[in-house]
């Protein structure tokens, strides 16, 4: 659900547009159960999808999904050597 603290939150921890916050979440309910750093990711990827052929979406929740995996993972790891 779309709330004014959560784009304002997404605007933040992203830097977007309020207009880019807002679709960042919206892709977030749509395609990642909610998860607004997924949601974020694919709004970045779809930046970077401007030759990709055949289907855009996919390729797009494909980085996605990878750009938040390695993110996790190096934070993890940084947790880990503490």
């Amino acid at each position: 659900m779309l709330t004014p603290d959560r784009i304002r939150a997404c605007r933040a921890d992203t830097g977007f547009s309020m207009m880019q916050a807002k679709r960042a979440c919206q892709i977030a309910d749509e395609r990642f159960d909610g998860d607004d750093e997924l949601g974020a990711a694919w709004m970045q990827a779809d930046t970077l999808a401007v030759n990709v052929r055949g289907d855009r979406a996919a390729w797009n929740d494909q980085w996605a999904r990878q750009k938040v995996a390695t993110r996790k993972a190096a934070s993890s790891d940084g947790e880990a050597e503490a």
